[in-house]
């Protein structure tokens, strides 16, 4: 879990410190289809589902087709399409603030669920 929270800030840290001076590069103004708290979600769905394909990959599990299909019963689960998805990753890409905003949710959730995991192991433990 240690791993994930850091991928994550690394990312944050990488997307703060894409430049978008390019004349080639076309900002995005109408607002994304999906919002903040939404998008939240459906990143840390997106990260439990990664961490999961790693845990198949380290017991050499065949992970071909996993992605995918996770992608999309998150997509299904949350009412959207990839489309959508993509179209709100790149408005939030350009707004640093936005996905500062996204990011400290999903590391709040991941955080949140880590802790109930463990005092649920402690609970089983001291049965």
């Amino acid at each position: 879990m240690k791993y994930n929270i850091l991928a994550l800030v690394i990312s944050i840290f990488l997307i703060g410190c894409y430049s978008n001076h390019s004349p080639e590069v076309v900002i995005p103004n109408e607002d994304p289809p999906i919002g903040i708290e939404k998008m939240s979600d459906i990143l840390v769905d997106i990260h439990l589902a990664q961490s999961s394909i790693k845990e198949l990959q380290i017991k050499r599990i065949n992970i071909d087709r996993t992605a995918e299909e996770y992608h999309y019963l998150i997509f299904q689960k949350h009412g959207v399409s990839k489309e959508d998805f993509d179209k709100s990753v790149e408005y939030y890409n350009y707004r640093v603030e936005d996905l500062n905003l996204i990011y400290e949710e999903v590391i709040t959730k991941l955080s949140l669920m880590d802790s109930e995991l463990k005092s649920m192991q402690a609970d089983t433990l001291n049965e």
